[in-house]
């Protein structure tokens, strides 16, 4: 009945309720599923407790909106302290074994933030699938942390070129001489994308010392 609430709501025009959203988000039909995920972000911090929940949903395409959903929120509101909640249920996900969770959740955590969310992330830095190192370098890109500058410096030399070219973008924000120092050495790296990342990095560096 949730469910129907929910579409009715939508089609009047009137706001759903977040309680019937949550419970929408949860359906057994897609379309429900969907339109749960269009307006569920709107309710800011306010839904962290519902989408924490989602989390732990057997389905896996519900667990999967839940952490995207957690990220969109953090984004557009930074202060939202109680997204803080959802991180040990991200990072029991980041743990698991399906690929597709533990990228969402990695994606997740990355605009989280916070030490136990980069706690996490940097244990999965080296992990055997390239898709999950790639996400996770790129979440620990985002925060422009000194401190993790020797986690991109290795992640600098993986395997996998995408791997190379997220850790690059991170040493690009990072004001050190061992990040740009690296950054020139990835500009004769055998893949295009990293080597453009690599100029752009450099350029930012300058770009930020003139500035200084």
């Amino acid at each position: 009945m949730a469910t129907v609430a929910v579409q009715q709501s939508v089609q009047s025009g009137i706001k759903p309720s977040l309680h019937s959203l949550l419970q929408a988000l949860c359906s057994d039909r897609p379309e429900q599923r969907e339109m749960a995920s269009q307006h569920l972000a709107g309710f800011g911090e306010a839904a962290t407790l519902g989408l924490t929940e989602a989390l732990g949903h057997a389905r896996l395409d519900v667990r999967l909106r839940a952490a995207q959903l957690l990220g969109e929120i953090r984004a557009a509101a930074p202060g939202a302290s109680n997204l803080g909640k959802a991180v040990p249920a991200l990072v029991k996900m980041l743990n698991g074994r399906e690929l597709a969770a533990v990228v969402a959740a990695a994606t997740a955590l990355g605009k989280i933030g916070g030490e136990g969310a980069i706690a996490a992330l940097c244990q999965k830095a080296n992990y055997s699938n390239f898709w999950v190192r790639t996400t996770v370098i790129e979440a620990l890109a985002d925060q422009a942390s000194l401190d993790l500058l020797p986690q991109l410096l290795r992640a600098s030399r993986d395997k996998q070129p995408q791997v190379r070219a997220a850790a690059t973008i991170g040493l690009g924000h990072i004001p050190a001489e061992q990040a740009q120092g690296r950054l020139v050495q990835l500009l004769q790296d055998s893949d295009l994308e990293v080597r453009w990342q690599a100029q752009q990095g450099l350029a930012i560096q300058q770009l930020d010392s003139v500035a200084a």
